[in-house]
């Protein structure tokens, strides 16, 4: 028996270690991960520029490109859960500044908000959170856990308990993840196919104000946050965002 849950947990182990750099949800779906990644490096203005799904290939020319004090100019639509904790992990270890000039979703806003330095936003647009994260698939195990197999729960909890740890060790409230759920109107809509309870929502993306972010354990946000004119203009064509602020999850933050 002890070889059977030695053996058990070593399969475990290592699943959660590959669907970490496959990633779930919107986070892995938005972009294949094997498109092109082109990295640019400015090096009189020490920027590098980045636009694309990130995984382990974006993060490793990154790690070679990006030196210590350099700005990094970051748009995408997310990425792979463990490539997005390691490149906040090395833009927090080179000390580099980040810069949202347009898009930047899910995994991206991951990026924003664990940075300790970033570059002023004026009426540009703003990181815009999904309900989609470990935490969510926890959520949804935890809705309906007959639906998934022993090793896929193990998989689903060890995730959430390795994308926590990263949150806290960034000082960001897990109850951020909670919130953009609650907020999405997230619902379990069971595949008869798969079997596997996927979510569906009213809204797609949570945008989140700099009130709300200050009170999920984001720090030093930059002055002038809010809704661009460009902002503005575009969701207003029935695009599925909820603009939240300070009124929203007040009972997740105390």
């Amino acid at each position: 028996m002890r070889n059977i849950a030695s053996i058990t947990r070593g399969v475990a182990g290592a699943l959660v270690t590959a669907c970490l750099f496959w990633g779930s949800g919107a986070w892995a779906q938005a972009y294949h991960p094997t498109y092109d990644l082109l990295v640019l490096r400015d090096a009189t203005a020490k920027r590098v520029t980045f636009s694309n799904f990130i995984n382990r290939d974006a993060v490793a020319k990154l790690r070679q490109t990006l030196e210590v004090g350099d700005t990094l100019q970051l748009e995408g639509p997310g990425g792979e859960v463990g490539s997005v904790m390691d490149l906040a992990r090395l833009i927090r270890d080179r000390q580099v500044v980040v810069d949202v000039p347009w898009r930047c979703m899910s995994g991206c806003a991951i990026i924003y908000i664990t940075a300790q330095r970033r570059a002023p936003h004026g009426d540009r647009a703003k990181p815009v959170f999904t309900h989609n994260s470990p935490i969510t698939d926890e959520w949804m195990l935890e809705q309906r856990p007959e639906l998934y197999s022993f090793l896929h729960a193990v998989l689903v909890r060890t995730r959430a308990k390795m994308f926590r740890d990263f949150l806290d060790e960034f000082e960001i409230s897990p109850d951020l993840f909670t919130c953009a759920n609650r907020l999405a109107m997230l619902e379990i809509d069971v595949n008869t196919e798969t079997g596997l309870p996927p979510a569906k929502s009213k809204y797609e993306f949570i945008w989140m104000s700099d009130g709300l972010l200050t009170r999920f354990g984001a720090k030093g946000l930059p002055p002038g946050w809010g809704m661009s004119p460009f902002e503005r203009e575009l969701w207003s064509h029935g695009r599925p965002y909820y603009w939240a602020d300070e009124r929203d999850c007040r009972d997740l933050t105390g």
